[in-house]
């Protein structure tokens, strides 16, 4: 499947994931049909962007952090792990259908560099604690198709 996003990017989706609601322009948003009835959808979502500086995956990744640490200051980074990118886990709070939930997030970070600029390509896994461990595995197999399109 490829994408609208900035950066052109291909993937494949998991059986039991199908193309959700855009959420914000450049966003591609996956949605885990068996969890869709359970007042938290587990997610998937892809975004990328280009930086005009050459800011390292770690500093990219601590700036998601503070930006989610504003709506949720309980939240705690649970892993970080650098190889070919950079993947955290998160753990943290939040408010949605009338009720708090206690989510993880599962965030992957790759970067293309060019001249001065790179494009960074960000793929996060967002579901409640209990629906983790039913659809971790599938984010990676995603993550194993996930790639920038080749021109």
């Amino acid at each position: 499947m490829g994408t609208s996003l900035p950066a052109a990017v291909e993937f494949r989706l998991p059986a039991g994931w199908a193309p959700g609601p855009e959420r914000d322009a450049g966003t591609f948003v996956a949605v885990h049909a068996a969890s869709a009835g359970s007042g938290f959808p587990a997610n998937i979502t892809v975004d990328t962007g280009i930086r005009p500086n050459l800011a390292t995956l770690a500093e990219i990744a601590a700036e998601s952090v503070a930006t989610l640490r504003e709506r949720s200051p309980d939240l705690t980074v649970t892993s970080r792990a650098a190889d070919t990118g950079l993947a955290q886990d998160l753990r943290l709070t939040v408010w949605m259908n009338g009720r708090l939930w206690e989510v993880t997030q599962s965030q992957v970070y790759l970067a293309e560099t060019g001249t001065g600029e790179q494009t960074v390509l960000r793929a996060v896994l967002t579901s409640t604690v209990d629906q983790f461990a039913s659809v971790h595995e599938d984010f990676v197999e995603f993550l194993s198709t996930l790639r920038f399109a080749s021109d």
